[in-house]
């Protein structure tokens, strides 16, 4: 191949491009290194002419295919000072193919140990760094948790996951809500659903799983889980309990604020922004204010935005009503309300509404007053 680089470039191609330099050919780890007698003038050919340089990558492959039939998966030229590299990626030998398949057999039923101190082993990192050993790992071990998910984007992390979902699962007394179930319920909700609904957790009462379940925010979860404990359900206390999480979704708050027999007005809607407020649970915030109705009372507004000036709700949850309805206040009214937040400022220090509501932009008319 050398014989065949140095009689392309220093004959064919020199006498057809009219470049002055001869080169010195090096072969080094699927690179041809070409060193140039003088400054390249093919480089520079190389640099300005794409044309040039597509058909040269091409005439290379052609050459490379001879050596390594059907192998070749990439050229491209780069260079390093005024050497010009041909660069070019073989696929894998067979026998690296059957090792990583292999070492995904051997390591199926390791314990996690194993694996870590065979992942850490810096011989073996071309194959841990396969993504094919990962993947053929979670077949081995845990296809029963893919066939569920059907899709998984890292299968290394979730090769390790489905090891402490596993853990947890075959303990005699796993604890909940446990830190790693929250994460997994993030991460996989449809496995996490399907596990639940099968029974793969024990169900104790009323108060163990309730986060995991916030946050896979799925109605027909919650139905089975109450509808399989021997506790009397209190809706209104569970609906409350629900916010203090920070993970209650649209879906199961509306489940459970019609279970605890609330109805989509202004006053039972107003209730819960401020419990989605001390949650800082911006999600549910979002979705509460989607609910409320268009047609408001003044009173009913008025009476909110007092409450508001004495604390307990965030600007989250404010912003979008106040910027609504403000117009509907007299100046006085306006003025009063922010007499609430400063009033609630020398209680508490807390400023976080402090002169929210502004002072009028125009004079207090007598009647006003």
């Amino acid at each position: 191949m050398e014989i065949e680089f140095n009689n392309y470039f220093n004959k064919i191609l020199r006498e057809y491009l009219k470049y002055q330099e001869t080169f010195v050919i090096t072969l080094s780890n699927n690179r041809i290194i070409l060193v140039p007698s003088v400054n390249s003038g093919l480089l520079n050919l190389i640099k300005t002419d794409v044309t040039l340089k597509t058909n040269l990558i091409n005439q290379l492959r052609v050459v490379l295919n001879k050596y390594y039939p059907n192998q070749i998966t990439d050229t491209y030229l780069s260079s390093h000072g005024s050497d010009i590299v041909i660069n070019y990626s073989l696929k894998p030998k067979r026998v690296e193919i059957l090792f990583t398949e292999l070492y995904s057999v051997i390591f199926s039923y390791s314990t996690l140990e194993d694996i870590k101190t065979f992942e850490e082993t810096k011989e073996f990192s071309h194959i841990v760094n396969d993504p094919k050993f990962w993947i053929n790992l979670v077949n081995n071990r845990f296809s029963g948790y893919l066939r569920i998910l059907g899709v998984v984007n890292d299968y290394k992390k979730f090769y390790y996951d489905m090891f402490g979902l596993d853990k947890i699962i075959n303990s005699s007394h796993p604890r909940y809500p446990n830190k790693l179930l929250i994460s997994l319920s993030v991460d996989y909700p449809k496995l996490m659903a399907h596990l639940i609904k099968n029974e793969q957790f024990q169900i104790g009462g009323t108060g163990r799983l309730e986060q995991i379940l916030f946050i896979l925010d799925d109605p027909e979860l919650v139905d089975y889980i109450y509808d399989n404990t021997d506790n009397d359900i209190d809706y209104q206390d569970i609906y409350e309990d629900a916010f203090r999480h920070g993970t209650l979704g649209p879906r199961i708050f509306e489940y459970l604020f019609e279970k605890s027999g609330h109805s989509y007005n202004f006053d039972d809607l107003s209730e819960a922004l401020f419990l989605a407020s001390e949650a800082d649970n911006e999600k549910l915030i979002k979705h509460i204010i989607s609910r409320v109705p268009e047609n408001i009372p003044k009173d009913d507004l008025y009476k909110f935005f007092s409450d508001v000036a004495d604390g307990g709700i965030n600007k989250m949850a404010l912003d979008p009503l106040w910027n609504k309805y403000k117009h509907l206040f007299t100046p006085r009214e306006i003025k009063d309300l922010n007499e609430g937040t400063v009033n609630q400022y020398y209680e508490t220090g807390d400023d976080d509404l402090l002169n929210y509501f502004g002072e009028p932009k125009f004079p207090i008319d007598e009647d006003d007053e």
